[in-house]
């Protein structure tokens, strides 16, 4: 029989079921296809002007329905999707989920679509004052849910019919690590028997561009846009802003095993380390990154 716990004593982390969204398409097969087809998801960017921009080009997800509604809609849009395929792969219930979930999104915004919808009311004033004069007035609960960080997952919990509060975390680039990592962290302390943990961000805005292109930050290698990424390279010159979502199932090994479930994989280790160094710059002398990577091989 199978060794169901680990060499602390604690319950082995199975991987039972995974969704994927990118610019390459919905889930893992058109996914694969498309990479090893040699297809780039990076494309110019047509969803806002650029034409006074030193960066035109992204990874965004224009072919969803929301990809046209603001960074709110499209960021769950993103996450529900790829959850849906993750707990289908699993066998789980899609709508009894039964374990809690962990969504990494990003930092929330009023979209500009919400914006204007306030500037246009009918009213005679202006400034912050008539801001708030018209948004009390207007009484749009989809405007207040868009400005609620917790309010993507609210909604992905009701789909899914997850347990418990849902847990939104949002630290930058490490966000979808982290949100695994707390979902292999609940398991193993016995508080469940699964976790649904997603990263999706759908907010490649005109902002964010402008944002990262001030910090110098952004790839400028627009004429030919699939060769912009190349963060291996001695001459790269940024990265590129791109919009996805992926979804873990996640079970101890003893639960999947019990109901038969195909085990796609076992997450041995995970490990964080905070770096303080500079808001942009990683520790010169990289401790941090490997504590990190001494704390998951530990």
């Amino acid at each position: 029989m199978a060794n169901l716990n680990d060499h602390m004593g604690r319950p082995i982390v199975a991987v039972t079921g995974i969704g994927v969204v990118t610019s390459l398409g919905v889930g893992k097969a058109d996914n694969w296809a498309a990479l090893t087809s040699g297809k780039s998801g990076i494309h110019p960017i047509t969803r806002f002007p650029v034409d006074h921009l030193n960066t035109r080009i992204s990874g965004m997800v224009d072919f969803l329905p929301s990809s046209s509604k603001g960074s709110s809609h499209l960021t769950y849009e993103l996450a529900e999707t790829a959850a849906r395929e993750a707990v289908a792969e699993s066998g789980l219930d899609s709508g009894d989920f039964g374990g809690p979930l962990f969504l990494a999104s990003p930092p929330v915004e009023l979209d500009w679509h919400d914006r204007f919808a306030l500037c246009t009311a009918k009213d005679l004033d202006s400034g912050g004052e008539r801001l708030l004069r018209v948004a009390r007035g207007l009484k749009e609960l989809g405007f207040f849910e868009t400005t609620q960080f917790g309010s993507i997952a609210g909604r992905l919990a009701d789909r899914f019919g997850t347990r418990g509060l849902p847990i939104t975390l949002s630290t930058a680039c490490a966000s979808g690590a982290a949100a695994i990592q707390l979902g292999v962290e609940a398991i193993r302390r016995g508080e469940c028997d699964r976790a649904l943990s997603i990263g999706a961000d759908g907010s490649a805005t005109a902002e964010a561009l402008i944002r990262f292109s001030l910090l110098s930050a952004l790839s400028t290698h627009n004429d030919i846009p699939e060769k912009a990424s190349k963060p291996f390279s001695k001459d790269r010159d940024g990265f590129v802003l791109a919009e996805g979502s992926g979804a873990l199932v996640l079970e101890s090994l003893e639960t999947a095993l019990a109901r038969g479930a195909t085990i796609l994989g076992i997450l041995r280790g995970c490990g964080e380390k905070a770096d303080d160094f500079h808001r942009t710059r990683s520790k010169p002398d990289a401790s941090p990154a490997i504590a990190a990577v001494r704390a998951v091989l530990a």
